[in-house]
């Protein structure tokens, strides 16, 4: 039956909470925080994440609550009559991995760390009918990211250039009866339309692309659930990880210049891509011209695309990018790669960045 039981009734009403945990002889249980921590019989134990559902659960969500994860960490799936959104737990701005080396293979045994970013638990009831939707807001009411039951699921890339299971699968926000959880990686709305590209610190099946949107500064934000024309709204509170010594104002001028930059990229994004098509028809075309006198006009043409280029691609032949664009995505992740204020070399290159690119849309 399992080593750990949950009971809402001083016992009376006791059942197994086993999720993916074998019976093993246990010796100490613990609570802290918001985590559960076993100890067996032996060199190892147990954490159940965030139990903050438990203390919240209403009578009418008391079922099912044993259920595993398919993944194998803590998870909540239940048949359920009540439509809740639980208050979550403080989110910690966190760096969970720090690995610059090639990837653990996938069958060495380690453990398994907690999410990334916030846990947001809800259930939803058996009236319960049409799309849901799941909104973070900051203090001000601002909307921050946006998640929809009706968002398309995204599509296997076919240009992946790693193993598949490293990749983590794609979250769905679910409009179906029952317990959920959902997580939010505590960066801001993405950028549509761009190429996932996955770290080196990669993790058997929960490796996810690099965001391409900043993390948000520690503070004080609200997360709004709708399901069935209802609205149910809860605090959240973020936090810096405590090793770090940055200060709120420091994360609050790191996340404005990144949001800048952000911003100039989704502007560049449409023209890199059109760029790129452009250059590989013009390669193409030449390669078909053979002897024909066009070919002069052709070689014109690409000289002029070339300058939009990196030098170093021009010289090496590599495939030519917008060397502007690359510029931009290079200060963004400099920027995002550690928790501190900008330098003013950082800021320095972020101004002249903006004149860049205003000279390279006027020229393409």
């Amino acid at each position: 039956q399992g080593l750990v039981h949950l009971s809402f009734d001083d016992v009376a009403g006791s059942r197994p909470l086993p999720l993916n945990m074998p019976a093993p002889s246990g010796r100490h249980l613990i609570v802290k925080d918001d985590d559960l921590a076993v100890a067996t019989h032996g060199r190892c134990f147990w954490i159940m994440d965030n139990i903050t559902p438990l203390r919240q659960l209403q009578p009418d969500n008391q079922s099912g609550l044993a259920k595993a994860s398919p993944s194998g960490g803590t998870s909540f799936c239940s048949s359920s009559s009540t439509t809740q959104l639980f208050k979550p737990q403080t989110a910690l701005r966190v760096r969970w991995n720090f690995n610059t080396d090639t990837p653990l293979p996938p069958d060495e045994p380690v453990g398994e760390n907690p999410p990334e970013g916030t846990i947001i638990d809800y259930s939803l009831g058996e009236d319960i009918s049409g799309p849901v939707t799941l909104e973070i807001k900051d203090a001000k009411g601002h909307l921050v990211r946006r998640y929809a039951s009706t968002d398309p699921a995204p599509t296997p890339d076919p240009k992946l250039k790693i193993p598949r299971y490293w990749v983590k699968p794609p979250q769905c926000l679910s409009d179906k009866p029952g317990l959920h959880r959902f997580f939010w990686n505590l960066h801001d709305t993405l950028l549509p339309d761009a190429e996932p590209e996955y770290p080196m610190t990669a993790v058997l099946e929960k490796t996810a692309p690099q965001p391409t949107a900043p993390w948000i500064v520690p503070g004080n934000y609200s997360i709004v659930l709708t399901a069935g024309g209802k609205r149910f709204t809860q605090p959240l509170s973020v936090k810096m990880d405590p090793r770090v010594p940055a200060t709120t104002a420091d994360l609050a001028k790191q996340f404005e210049l990144s949001k800048m930059l952000f911003e100039l990229r989704a502007k560049l994004q449409p023209f890199g891509k059109n760029y790129e098509a452009l250059v590989a028809e013009v390669l193409r075309v030449k390669k078909s011209a053979g002897e024909n006198p066009i070919n002069e006009q052709l070689e014109a043409f690409y000289k002029k695309l070339e300058t939009l280029a990196n030098p170093a691609d021009v010289r090496s032949g590599h495939p030519l990018q917008l060397d502007a664009l690359n510029k931009v995505k290079k200060l963004i992740g400099d920027l995002q790669d550690v928790d501190a204020a900008p330098t003013p070399a950082q800021l320095g290159a972020a101004t002249n960045l903006q004149l860049d690119v205003k000279g390279v849309m006027e020229q393409w």
